[in-house]
């Protein structure tokens, strides 16, 4: 194995891409390690005019720099900083559990980035991009269709707009992704930094448990009850218009829930 610690670069915005391990996780990697006497599998590194900056490893390079372990590192090849990120997203839809939203994210920003250069669209499967369009080809890659590449394309540049990729790639982000998108549509074209925060903010935010319903709204007659629920549904959308997705899902259950019970 070859101990190489100080010549290795760790790339912030890299490293933002990749969905973190958890607690269990990286106490179950940092045992093999140690059992194996260090790194089993080798790192991914991009090699650029002299330079090494680490792609895949991030976890195994921590501990076995920690622990003065060694490991051994695979040298790859790219045109550009797009190129290698690309290979980075590519790499984790291939190899990790993620969840919906991670998941959304990195075919989002793999189809967002395709576009840009259409010719990659093509690379992909070998065919020319007037048979197929950029959706198609990434979706058949990552066997889901079409319309849902589009929706990840969508929802990755809300949270890059909104400044949320970290959040989104640890999983810590509860807001449904149609929230998520509303808020950055709700942005302006140009939008202030406190702005930004304050939309990022209320997508993070802990949600507090709703209060139970007093027992004078339940009492109501249905016609007043139904001006109440119109009510607070509108003083809901003006105090938090970021949650107006949130509040479109809930109202389309209920209308689920009553279609059913009247089956």
């Amino acid at each position: 194995m070859t101990q190489v610690y100080d010549d290795i670069i760790v790339d912030d915005e890299f490293v933002a891409l990749i969905p973190p391990l958890s607690a269990e996780e990286q106490q179950q990697l940092e045992t093999n390690i140690v059992e194996h006497g260090g790194a089993r599998d080798p790192l991914v590194v991009w090699a650029k005019a002299g330079t090494l900056t680490l792609l895949d490893g991030h976890n195994r390079y921590a501990i076995c720099s920690r622990l003065g372990l060694p490991f051994d590192y695979h040298e790859l090849r790219f045109k550009d900083r797009e190129d290698a990120a690309d290979w980075i997203d590519r790499n984790q839809l291939g190899r990790r559990n993620l969840d919906p939203k991670q998941m959304s994210l990195l075919r989002g920003r793999r189809y967002n980035r395709t576009k840009k250069t259409p010719e990659q669209a093509g690379a992909m499967k070998g065919k020319a991009l007037d048979k197929m369009s950029t959706a198609s080809v990434v979706a058949a890659e990552h066997g889901v269709d079409e319309k849902t590449i589009r929706r990840d394309g969508e929802f990755a540049e809300a949270v890059k707009t909104l400044g949320l990729e970290r959040e989104v790639a640890a999983g810590e982000v509860k807001a449904a992704k149609a929230a998520i998108v509303e808020a950055a549509k709700a942005l302006p074209a140009k939008p202030e930094k406190a702005a930004v925060e304050a939309a990022k903010e209320s997508l993070t935010a802990p949600r507090e448990k709703p209060a139970r319903p007093r027992r004078e709204f339940k009492e109501l007659p249905p016609t007043l009850m139904l001006e109440a629920i119109e009510h607070y549904a509108t003083d809901f959308v003006s105090t938090c218009p970021a949650r107006a997705g949130d509040l479109k899902q809930l109202l389309s259950r209920l209308l689920d829930r009553v279609s059913s019970q009247g089956e």
